[in-house]
C-alpha cells in the first residue's frame, strides 16, 4: 500500500483529491495539510507518507519553499507537484528544488494513479506535455559545457538512457532488452557516474540538454 500525503490550501479540492486517491486499491491518504508550515509541523509530529501531492501556490509557506525544506530535512520523501500552472518557470523551479514529478490539476484519475506509481518505482514522473515544457526550458537555458560533451556512452548505455527518458522502470527495461534488473541497475549507476548527475531526473535533464535523446 502506497502512503500519500496531500498538501493544498483549498479544502474542497484537498478533500476531493483525498477521496480519489483512497479509491485506488493500492493507495491510502495518511494525512492532509493546508500549506507548507502545516506540512512540516505534521511531519515533525510523526506523520508519514511515501509520496506527497504538493500544490505550489499556498499561504504561510508555498510549495517551492516547502520543497527546499523537504530536500534538506526529509530527503527520502518523494514529492509530486500537482498544480494548475504549466508555465516553464513553475515546472523548472519545482524540479530544481527537488520535485520528483509534476502533473496538472486537470489530469485524469488514471494518470494520477500512474504518476504516483512511477514516482515510487522509477523515482520520477513527467507526462509528454510537461516533458516538452521542461525540454524547452532546458533548450532556452545555458548551453552544455565541454565537460558534458566529452562524456562517452556505450551503445547499450545510450539505449538504456533512452528507455529511462521514456519513463520505463529498470524491470521494464530489463524485460525489453532480455537482461536482468541487476544488470540494468548497474548500467544506470554508471550513467549517473559518467554524467555526474545525482539522480534520475537530473540524468534525464542531462540527456535532453545534450541531445542524447530528443
Amino acid at each position: 500500500m502506497i502512503e500519500v500525503g496531500i498538501i493544498d490550501d483549498h479544502t474542497l479540492f484537498r478533500i476531493g483529491l483525498s477521496r480519489l486517491v483512497n479509491s485506488f486499491e493500492d493507495c491510502t491518504v495518511t494525512f492532509q495539510a493546508k500549506h507548507g508550515k502545516d506540512l512540516i509541523s505534521r511531519l515533525e509530529s510523526g506523520a508519514s507518507a511515501q509520496v506527497l501531492l504538493l500544490d505550489l501556490n499556498m499561504p504561510e509557506m508555498g510549495g517551492l519553499e516547502a520543497l527546499e525544506h523537504l530536500s534538506k530535512n526529509f530527503p527520502d520523501l518523494k514529492v509530486l507537484v500537482i498544480s494548475m500552472h504549466d508555465d516553464i518557470p513553475f515546472v523548472m523551479d519545482a524540479m530544481k528544488k527537488g520535485a520528483k514529478g509534476y502533473i496538472l490539476k486537470d489530469v485524469s484519475d488514471i494518470e494520477l494513479h500512474n504518476a504516483i506509481h512511477k514516482v515510487v518505482s522509477l523515482g520520477f514522473y513527467m507526462n509528454d506535455k510537461l516533458s516538452k515544457v521542461l525540454i524547452q526550458g532546458l533548450a532556452n537555458g545555458k548551453k552544455s559545457t565541454s565537460v558534458d560533451l566529452f562524456v562517452e556512452l556505450t551503445d547499450i548505455e545510450k539505449e538504456i538512457l533512452e528507455h529511462i527518458c521514456q519513463g520505463m522502470t529498470s524491470q521494464e527495461i530489463a524485460n525489453k532488452l532480455f537482461r536482468s534488473r541487476r544488470t540494468i541497475e548497474g548500467h544506470k549507476h554508471r550513467l549517473l557516474e559518467k554524467t555526474n548527475t545525482p539522480n534520475t531526473p537530473a540524468l534525464v535533464a542531462w540527456a535532453f540538454r545534450n541531445g542524447i535523446v530528443e
